[in-house]
Parts: C-alpha cells; sequence; structure tokens
C-alpha cells in the first residue's frame, strides 16, 4: 500500500494518463457505495489492464503478473486489498518465489516490461546468476551461450517431469521470467539449436504471459530449428505459428496435445504454409471428421511429405476424401499411418485412389479401424507395388473368401477374429511361388491346432518366409508338432 500511495496516489499524471486511457478506449467505472470520481477512489476501481496499457504504475504490474501466475479473479487494486493483511502478504511472497521481481521493480522495471537488453547484460550476467538450478537449467543455458553443437536438444518440460525424468543436456523448466527472457536470448542466437520439445503441463506457470509471449517471439527469429514435438498445453500449441514458419520445420510431432476445432484449424494453416515439411505426426488431435476433411487439404503445398501419420483422430468419410485429393501430391510419401481412427471399408476406396500414383510408399498402417473382408481386398488390389508393409491390426477381417496375400513382404493381422476357413486363405498364399511374404504376424486371431496344421501345410515348399508370430492363440503342444518336419 506504501508503495501504492507513493508511485501512484501522488503522481497526478499518471491519473491524468489512467483517465485518457479509459476514455479512449470507452470504457467506464462503476463505483461501489455510491463513491465519487476522486483519484483515490478512481485508482482503487481502475481496472488492471489499463495500469498496464500506460506504463505507469509498477505495483499494478506487478499484480498483472501476479493475476497471470495464480489468480484470474484480480480484476482491480481494490480486488487485491480484499485479500487481507495476511492473503496480501502470502501472495506477494509466493509471485516474489515465482518471478523473482516483487518490489525489485522499483530498481529494475523492465523485468516486468520485457524491456531487458539481453546484449548489454550478457557480457557481464553469469549462468549462476540467471538460474539458481545447479543442474540442468545451468547446464542448458550454458550450452545455448556457447552455441555448443553436441547440444541435443532444447526440452521444455513442466516441473513435475522435471523432477522425476529430466537429467539431461538440454532440458528445463523455466522457474522464473527472467530466465525464459535469458533462455529465448540465447535460444535466438544459436546457429546449431535444431530440436525443440515442449512436454507437459504449466510448463511456463512460473512466468508472466508477457515473458511467455516475448519467448515465442525470441524462437520465431531463430532459422535453425528443423524438428518440433509438442505434447503440452493449447494455449502453447497456438503460439508455435512464427516459430514455425520461420525455421523451415522438417519433422512436426504433436502428441497428446487434445486440440480443438480453432486449434487444429490454426495449426493445419500454419502446416501448409510449410513446404519444407517431410514428417507430420499428430495424434489425438480431435476436431471431428467432418471439420478435420476441411483442414486437410491446407495440406496440399507440402509436397516434400515423407512420413504422414495422423491417428486417433476420427478420421472418416470426410477425412479420407480429403486424403485423396493431396495424396497424388505427395509423391515422395514413404510411410502412411492412420492408426485408431474410423475408417471403413467404404473409405478405403478414396485411400487407394489417392494412393495409386504414390509409387516411392513402403507402408501403409490402418490399425484399429473398421475394416472388414471387402476392405481388405481393396488395399490388396489397389495399393502400389511398391508398399511392402500392410499393418491391419485389430480390424474386422475374417478372411472368409480367398485372397490373394502374395504382394507385400510383411504383414500384420494380429487381432482380427479370423474364421475357421482363414488359416486356409493364408496356406493358399504361402504355398504360392509367387509369394512375397517373409514376415507374418498372426497373434490374437482365434488360430487353433487344426488351423496350425493347416499353415504348416502351407509352408512344406516355401523358401521365403523368415518369421511368423503365432502368439496368443489357442495353440497346444499338439500344434506346434505340426511345424517340427517342416522347421
Amino acid at each position: 500500500n506504501a508503495l501504492h500511495d507513493e508511485q501512484v496516489g501522488g503522481n497526478r499524471d499518471a491519473v491524468a494518463a489512467l483517465r485518457s486511457f479509459m476514455e479512449k478506449e470507452g470504457l467506464s467505472i462503476e463505483f461501489s457505495n455510491g463513491g465519487g470520481v476522486d483519484d483515490e477512489s478512481f485508482l482503487d476501481a481502475c481496472p488492471l489492464e489499463a495500469f498496464a496499457a500506460v506504463k505507469s504504475d509498477l505495483l499494478s504490474v506487478f499484480i498483472l503478473a501476479h493475476q497471470d501466475a495464480t489468480d484470474p479473479e484480480f480484476k482491480t487494486v481494490s480486488d487485491i486489498n480484499k485479500l487481507g493483511k495476511g492473503k496480501l502478504e502470502e501472495a506477494k511472497a509466493n509471485v516474489r518465489k515465482k518471478i523473482k521481481v516483487a518490489y525489485d521493480c522499483r530498481r529494475n522495471p523492465n523485468i516486468l516490461l520485457n524491456n531487458t537488453d539481453y546484449d548489454a547484460l550478457a557480457a557481464t550476467t553469469s549462468i549462476e546468476a540467471i538460474t539458481e538450478d545447479v543442474g540442468m537449467n545451468q547446464d542448458t543455458l550454458q550450452s545455448l551461450r556457447d552455441d555448443d553443437a553436441n547440444l541435443p536438444h532444447l526440452r521444455l518440460c513442466s516441473e513435475e517431469i522435471a523432477e522425476g525424468y529430466c537429467s539431461h543436456e538440454g532440458d528445463y523448466f523455466p522457474g522464473s521470467s527472467e530466465e525464459l527472457g535469458w533462455l529465448g536470448h540465447f535460444a535466438k542466437k544459436s546457429t546449431r539449436l535444431q530440436n525443440l520439445i515442449l512436454v507437459g503441463s504449466d510448463i511456463f506457470k512460473n512466468c508472466s504471459k508477457y515473458s511467455v509471449d516475448r519467448f515465442f517471439e525470441d524462437l520465431g527469429r531463430c532459422n535453425h530449428i528443423k524438428n518440433m514435438q509438442i505434447s503440452t498445453d493449447l494455449e502453447v500449441v497456438a503460439k508455435l505459428g512464427p516459430a514455425m514458419k520461420n525455421n523451415d520445420i522438417t519433422d512436426f510431432i504433436a502428441e497428446g496435445s487434445y486440440m480443438g476445432c480453432s486449434e487444429v484449424d490454426s495449426l493445419f494453416k500454419t502446416l501448409g504454409e510449410i513446404q519444407s515439411l517431410e514428417k507430420l505426426i499428430m495424434k489425438g488431435a480431435f476436431g471431428g471428421d467432418g471439420s478435420l476433411g476441411g483442414y486437410i487439404p491446407s495440406l496440399a503445398a507440402c509436397t516434400g511429405m515423407r512420413i504422414l501419420k495422423l491417428k486417433d483422430m476420427g478420421i472418416r468419410t470426410h477425412s479420407c476424401a480429403a486424403l485423396r485429393s493431396i495424396l497424388p501430391r505427395m509423391d515422395a510419401l514413404l510411410e502412411l499411418d492412420l492408426g485408431g481412427n474410423s475408417i471403413n471399408d467404404n473409405c478405403v476406396e478414396d485411400l487407394v485412389s489417392g494412393l495409386a500414383e504414390c509409387n516411392n510408399l513402403l507402408s501403409l498402417r490402418l490399425i484399429s479401424n473398421w475394416l472388414f473382408d471387402d476392405g481388405f481386398d481393396m488395399l490388396i488390389q489397389g495399393l502400389p507395388a511398391s508398399v511392402s508393409l500392410l499393418n491391419v491390426s485389430d480390424n474386422q477381417i475374417a478372411l472368409a473368401r480367398q485372397l490373394p496375400l502374395l504382394k507385400f513382404k510383411e504383414l500384420y493381422l494380429p487381432g482380427n477374429k479370423i474364421c475357421s476357413g482363414g488359416p486356409q486363405v493364408i496356406a493358399a498364399s504361402l504355398a504360392n511361388p509367387e509369394c512375397r511374404l517373409e514376415y507374418l504376424y498372426l497373434s490374437q486371431c482365434n488360430i487353433g491346432d487344426e488351423e496350425t496344421a493347416t499353415l504348416a501345410d502351407g509352408l512344406r515348399n516355401n523358401q521365403r518366409l523368415i518369421r511368423m508370430s503365432l502368439e496368443d492363440n489357442n495353440i497346444t503342444q499338439e500344434g506346434l508338432n505340426a511345424f517340427s518336419s517342416i522347421l
């Protein structure tokens, strides 16, 4: 309160600036208990955003930082004062610990206003003065400062992860806004930083909103980052756009960041502007099939895509139709993984059509979808000859009719409840001299001793198969004995 009286109460110019800002923005104040328009009443009821906007009251900026860090309910100075003396001191102590500014803002307000001249201070500021963490934080800052070529990555993580798992150079949990400012400065200057990882929630819980925004601005000025991997809060994902565009990203991985429509839309638009993108992995982002079908065409410009994985995203009819339109442009595509979606037999027709010209495609994974024999047949008949690996584990494939399993080198069928005649279909392909199968996976496929004997018979003249997996079936020693004469 003394600081409030000293810096604001007696500062008529500051009051005038605040009144001018409120008038310009068309903002009004409701005074409680019939309060008037005197300076004291005005200051108590004036929104904290106004103090910050005119930069006239450092205490209020301090309170605004406190608001970002701990309590979103603080709107005015009066709200702070209502805490009572004990609570107010506790809140101040908490913020002092978290953002390391407290009343030092009188001496160095740039900490709060993000105006620190890091270039001027770098020569005289030691790593030990920036962070108290004598382990990973100091090591990471030192490596960034030295532009160390051996720095494997910059991995920003939550406090929980830092305490449990982070122990390697390159890991960092920001302990304050000031630390984050230095981290962004060194990252911006680095010519060797190529890998950026963000993992865990509340990574920036000790940092003000202003310092977080500045940090991502600094990342946007670094043009050497090639790989990004994120598994963190939605608001963090939304800030990555400039850093992604300015760094010619080749690999982008987003797993565990469950995004809504607006976040997915923004992310796909950004990805569509990165023509250097070669690897995209997304898992768990949910926008619904209809919405996602509208986002996917943004990837049409990514003609150099080599690995595309869109997993657990609700992909079905609309999304597959959208993929059909962009896949022909990705003639460098090597791997496609659409596991954990809702792709059915009707969707497969679109996928096969889109992949027909992807003559470099080596593998297709459609694990845990809704494929039946018809869809499996379309894949067998329609995929490019270049595809050597097909994984359709955990679908509804029964092999209830004759299907040629000849063209793939690796075929994964685990988790499909193959019918009693299914092993005969497999055996017929294994006995065919044109069969290319080298690895065949049939775990959890409802295979018993009789079916095992059928498979063994199909292998008698097969010279190509290297491995067959029959784990977790209904096979006894009798079934195993069927292989003894051919192995």
